[in-house]
């Protein structure tokens, strides 16, 4: 029975993890982009490994003013390091950013192209 509710848990975090509502999200992004495990992980958040489910179960803090906040009522809740929590949600924030200017082909990214596409549409070697 443990072992079924454990594999529930974990496909639960799977599907959260792709939506940026969830803390799962963004420390997904954030362990990634620096080849963290999540013993690693729970270390920089000063947490046991056990505690990460639940952490990414979590919303993710608000952007706005709001985000100390929020930042802190997590941390305290699952006993996790309040600085290091925020700037790892500002480090993940950072990158999804980038990632999105990458991938949407305008910026400062752009520049790295081989081609630019004319305004009718037909691509143009440089």
């Amino acid at each position: 029975m443990a072992e079924e509710k454990r594999a529930r848990l974990a496909s639960l975090i799977r599907r959260v993890e792709a939506d940026p509502f969830f803390l799962a999200f963004t420390l997904r992004a954030y362990a990634e982009s620096e080849g963290l495990a999540d013993r690693e992980l729970a270390e920089q958040l000063g947490c046991p490994v056990e505690a990460l489910d639940a952490v990414r179960l979590c919303r993710r803090p608000r952007p706005d003013a709001g985000f100390r906040q929020d930042v802190t009522r997590i941390a305290e809740r699952f006993g996790l390091r309040v600085g290091e929590l925020a700037r790892i949600v500002r480090q993940a924030d950072a990158l999804t950013a980038l990632r999105a200017e990458a991938t949407g082909g305008s910026g400062v990214l752009r520049a790295a192209r081989d081609r630019d596409v004319a305004p009718d549409g037909e691509s143009e070697e440089r």
